[in-house]
């Protein structure tokens, strides 16, 4: 899937569209083995951006389950280095929630 067709030309900015990303994959992973994000041409993600879109994902299922089931590809470095940190904090506070 072509994250650019979702987001727009604003690209990884805006936290609504995150929010629309990941309900996206979410109703693809019943019919999905893997479903596979495509970013290029997506430009700059905003950290709010990644974390809406990991905690959106998060509400569905634990991110342990997503990382069997999503690709991610097309990611420049820092792309991957926004996402990676989001992720470490939305796995990070999961943990804090499920031991209080």
């Amino acid at each position: 899937m072509q994250v650019y067709d979702i987001v727009g030309e604003l690209g990884g900015l805006d936290p609504a569209k995150a929010v629309a990303l990941a309900t996206k994959v979410i109703t693809l992973r019943p019919q999905a083995a893997r479903v596979a994000l495509d970013f290029q041409k997506v430009g700059t993600v905003s950290s709010g951006f990644a974390n809406a879109f990991f905690i959106t994902l998060a509400g569905a299922a634990p991110l342990q389950a997503w990382k069997e089931i999503l690709v991610l590809t097309g990611l420049d470095s820092h792309q991957q280095h926004v996402l990676a940190r989001s992720l470490q904090a939305a796995r990070h506070a999961s943990a804090q929630v499920t031991r209080e």
